[in-house]
């Protein structure tokens, strides 16, 4: 972790600017979340907004920043199996190519 990230400016597009974050910003909003690298204070600002903005503007226009949600959760999600797979024994390693099954790795 190396310095907390910032997400007043997210935050303040959200609450003043009556708009929702685009794609890129949601995916690295929620990245760094994930990384520990955000203030539990703003996370919780944030996810609220960001609740509070989906019921209020509906689906069609929160759809950008749900894609970026799910972007940074598969983009973590996957760091952290091929993290768990390259510490693993090498006779867990299935095939002869040296794929293994997400399902192993997870």
């Amino acid at each position: 972790m190396d310095e907390m990230q910032d997400l007043r400016p997210l935050l303040k597009k959200i609450v003043e600017g009556g708009r929702t974050l685009r794609a890129e910003e949601a995916h690295a909003a929620i990245g760094a979340m994930l990384d520990g690298d955000v203030a539990d204070v703003e996370i919780a600002a944030l996810l609220t907004a960001l609740a509070q903005s989906y019921e209020l503007a509906g689906h069609r226009v929160c759809c950008t920043a749900s894609i970026g949600v799910v972007d940074s959760l598969r983009h973590y999600a996957a760091r952290r199996a091929l993290k768990r797979h390259s510490a693993a024994d090498p006779k867990d390693i299935q095939g002869n190519s040296g794929a293994f099954s997400a399902s192993n790795a997870i």
